[in-house]
């Protein structure tokens, strides 16, 4: 037991160390669900409470861990071993209103890609540490740091060679010639002040929307720093988020005293209104403003940024302008206890004309449905989105809707079709999955821009930045089916710690070509972060 003046100096340390600590590192939303599939029993108890938990953005993670051990019930073992395994943090200390736990994070897995005719073996080795707490009921931190090397399937390959990161989790540098050595932390802080007040400070992820995609902001790219600040009562709440984001090129600002160019950053900001006129129904309003690359020829900050009334962008730039200005809304509605219908629509140009370029947008329907025909812990998961070519760019692609690589919406980009659908279910702690994605794109072809990159110029269109001519699917049509079946078990609900057997079947198709690949997946992890390889 810790004396009270003991208790006051680790308070107060903690306090100093995770500030400091969760402003340098790199940081996650606070989102007490992100890794998906072992997480459903818990969407689902929390959906039922939105008034009470949602809108509180500072979590309590000691009242979090009661209701895990209400989900997951274990007896008690008297054996410290067995309950750090099965029940417990690796270490959790809780005093007064002081409560912290310190775990150890990894995921080591291996496999092979049974299409692969040199028989590489594909394997990740993470290793890590996860630090949360509450100081004071209104107080909350985490921390994250992970090292890896892996190796990937060839589309994967493609795609970090490419663009020069692992898809959400950054840059990386070569390990043993075919693998790749990168790193990610987190941090982030919550401090709410009143009841109807929370304010975040961090780097990481956000994401707005009801759906396993968001075609308004995911955390399909890497983390950055942000600011959040979210007003919240019983019938309308509002988010406020600034963020700093950058550009991953080969054009970069060179400084004689760093040993590293600099990459270029732009500032964003993000509102986003939510109305729930009755308990079972919400509708929420979206605005997202990326502002002017810094660089030497604009090295000022533009103050503009922190306007903080949605839609103000919208009106005085316009959607087709610089600074790049996108809208776009949300809804919620639970049909039945069990049942909630969801759906997005975005903006991001428009035009009269429905082949006009500038007549950018998308849309998402889908369905959740816990306890599917009453059968206890089977979840349904669909959802269809659908994003017109050209979507997210902007006539200078330093100004797309993009962030370290990657799409800051979809990993397809824009001008596609896809489905989801997810079957997911709980028998004690075994989790069984099936998961399958279809998506119809129109691909670009060598130096033809038919508008799925979203990083190339509007002025590169292939019918030209004034065409009236585009339809969805333009470009050399393809196929992408991605199969997944999974089966884990459940060790420590605290970590998500479990070990699982997987199975992924992907295939592309277009004119001429098929890239197929068949992997077999067994590991261990701690699951805590959800990464997205289904493109």
């Amino acid at each position: 037991m810790l004396n009270s003046k003991r208790y006051r100096f680790y308070r107060i340390y903690f306090f100093c160390s995770v500030l400091i600590f969760s402003l340098q590192l790199n940081a996650q939303t606070s989102l007490p669900f992100q890794y998906r599939e072992l997480n459903l029993p818990l969407q689902n108890y929390l959906l039922t409470d939105t008034n009470n938990y949602f809108r509180n953005h500072c979590i309590n993670y000691k009242d979090l861990q009661r209701i895990n051990d209400s989900l997951y019930p274990r007896k008690l073992s008297r054996y410290y071993l067995i309950r750090k395994l099965r029940r417990e943090s690796f270490v959790q200390v809780s005093q007064n209103d002081f409560y912290l736990t310190l775990d150890p994070i990894f995921n080591f897995q291996g496999g092979i890609n049974t299409e692969d005719s040199l028989n590489e073996k594909i394997f990740t080795n993470a290793r890590g540490l996860l630090v949360k707490g509450n100081i004071s009921s209104n107080f909350s931190f985490e921390s994250t740091f992970l090292e890896n090397q892996s190796t990937f399937p060839a589309y994967i390959d493609n795609f970090a060679d490419t663009f020069k990161v692992i898809p959400g989790q950054g840059r990386w540098k070569k390990f043993k010639g075919n693998g790749y050595d990168y790193a990610a932390s987190q941090g982030t802080i919550s401090y709410a002040p009143h009841r109807i007040l929370t304010i975040k400070a961090g780097h990481g992820k956000l994401f707005y929307g009801n759906g396993y995609r968001s075609l308004l902001l995911s955390t399909n790219a890497f983390n950055f720093p942000h600011a959040l600040i979210h007003l919240h009562s019983k019938y309308i709440s509002y988010s406020i988020a600034y963020a700093s984001l950058q550009q991953v090129d080969k054009v970069r600002i060179y400084t004689g005293g760093l040993s590293e160019p600099l990459f270029k950053k732009k500032s964003a900001s993000f509102q986003y209104l939510t109305i729930t006129p009755v308990s079972n129904f919400s509708i929420s309003f979206f605005q997202a403003t990326l502002f002017r690359i810094r660089d030497s020829l604009h090295p000022y900050f533009d103050w503009n940024v922190l306007n903080p009334v949605i839609f103000s962008s919208a009106v005085q730039y316009g959607l087709n302008r610089n600074p790049n200005v996108l809208l776009g809304a949300d809804c919620n509605w639970k049909l039945f206890k069990n049942v909630n219908l969801f759906g997005q629509f975005v903006l991001d140009d428009f035009s009269k004309g429905t082949s006009d370029l500038r007549n950018k947008s998308g849309f998402q329907l889908g369905v959740n449905y816990f306890n599917v025909f009453k059968v206890k812990n089977l979840v349904l998961h669909a959802e269809y989105n659908q994003v017109r070519p050209y979507t997210y760019a902007h006539s200078l692609p330093q100004q797309s809707y993009t962030h370290y690589g990657q799409a800051l919406a979809h990993p397809l980009g824009a001008n596609f079709k896809e489905a989801i659908v997810f079957l997911n279910y709980r028998w004690k702690d075994f989790f069984i999955e099936l998961k399958g994605n279809y998506a119809v794109y129109g691909k670009d072809t060598g130096i033809f821009h038919f508008g799925k990159d979203v990083f190339a110029s509007d002025n590169f269109s292939v019918y030209g930045v004034n065409s009236t001519a585009n339809y969805m699917l333009q470009g050399a049509k393809t196929t992408l089916t991605y199969q997944e079946f999974k089966v884990s078990y459940l060790l420590n609900a605290a970590t998500n710690l479990n070990v699982f057997a997987q199975l992924t079947s992907r295939q592309e198709t277009s004119a001429g070509f098929t890239r197929n690949a068949q992997l077999v997946y067994i590991g261990i992890a701690t699951s805590i972060f959800s990464n997205y390889y289904d493109f």
